[in-house]
């Protein structure tokens, strides 16, 4: 059989074979860049995005952020970086940001909090202490109108637990959505 006329000619079929070999390649790419990280390499992501794109708190350890000092993060000062999402916070100590390369080389923590209202409309939440290994070394409860505004919180009990990991899986997400989206816009330069 000839191909040689009209739409099967070889120069055409050779385009077709090179755009469906390319769009192959293009496919396999993309689904390895979308291989869900490890869980070092995304906390260590969410270390650099703190230290770089935080913003910077620093303060006397008071009545509002004793969380601070329970934590074992700072007993009379501290300076962290911090990064909001409505109820949702992320802070690094700033002593961590210094040399942004070593971070995959070397200890950090990260502070994960939340807040809700809870049943009696009053405002409460978590911190949670994190190491760079993605686990829970300690817990703070806070409530809003309470003679001790925070409280150890069981870093073992499993509801905790449960919610430390949905938070840390939050941030995550959200660490990997932006290197998705800057990816996006690098392709698209």
């Amino acid at each position: 059989m000839r191909f040689s006329s009209g739409v099967f000619s070889r120069p055409s079929i050779n385009l077709v074979f090179a755009f469906v070999a390319a769009g192959i390649a293009f496919g396999i790419s993309n689904a390895l860049a979308q291989q869900p990280q490890s869980p070092s390499t995304a906390l260590t992501l969410l270390a650099r995005a703190s230290c770089e794109t935080g913003t910077p708190l620093d303060g006397i350890v008071d009545l509002d952020t004793g969380y601070i000092a329970m934590l074992g993060v700072g007993e009379k000062a501290y300076s962290l970086r911090v990064l909001r999402d409505g109820v949702r916070v992320l802070m690094i100590p700033a002593v961590h940001c210094g040399d942004l390369r070593a971070l995959e080389s070397r200890p950090f923590m990260l502070i994960l909090s939340h807040s809700f209202q809870n049943q009696q409309r009053v405002r409460e939440g978590y911190y949670y202490l994190m190491n760079e290994h993605g686990q829970l070394m300690n817990a703070i409860h806070f409530q809003d109108g309470r003679s001790h505004r925070f409280a150890f919180a069981n870093p073992d009990n499993p509801v905790r637990r449960a919610d430390f990991e949905a938070e840390k899986d939050i941030w995550i997400s959200k660490i990997a959505e932006s290197a998705a989206l800057r990816r996006v816009g690098r392709d698209a330069d």
